[in-house]
């Protein structure tokens, strides 16, 4: 066999092994042994962003799914009464000047989470405890305590001299 030819089978070998590891990883073999399983803490999370996300979009029926109780009963009611495009707008216009959020999760139990959100906006950071139940689908916001309003001492965007 000449060095060449040899040369190109070694190539060629190189190349297949290569693709076929590169199609096992795009397949997902390998992700239960190099991704790590989501914590409670991020579920918790995602319970938080998703209404937000929602509200963001205008979408009324993802942004009720976030809540559960008493608090999307209060929800439903408001959507009844001022009706679906009125109801959308308002959720976009809460999210209007939000600039971003921070999320601190405290797991309370195995179906119950509370979470310090803080909302942070150009002049101030307004913060909201929110208290979260686990149900079948992940986890949902059940209730609020009052937000809390903070002046920030440099407005966000300032740039840095």
């Amino acid at each position: 066999m000449k060095p060449n030819t040899r040369a190109r089978i070694l190539a060629v070998a190189v190349l297949l092994g290569a693709l076929g590891v590169g199609g096992a990883r795009k397949a997902g073999w390998f992700e239960s042994a190099a991704t790590p399983a989501a914590t409670t803490e991020d579920a918790v999370s995602a319970g938080i962003y998703a209404p937000m996300n929602a509200a963001r979009a205008g979408d009324v029926s993802r942004y009720l799914a976030g809540y559960t109780g008493q608090m999307r009963t209060a929800l439903q009611r408001s959507l009844e009464e001022s009706g679906g495009a009125a109801f959308a707008r308002y959720l976009q216009s809460l999210d209007a000047g939000v600039k971003g959020m921070a999320v601190s999760v405290e797991i309370s139990g195995e179906r119950e989470a509370k979470a310090r959100v803080e909302y942070v906006y150009q002049e101030r950071n307004d913060v909201q405890v929110v208290y979260l139940e686990k149900e079948s689908g992940g986890w949902r916001i059940a209730r609020t305590d009052g937000d809390q309003s903070v002046k920030a001492a440099i407005p966000y965007g300032t740039p840095i001299r």
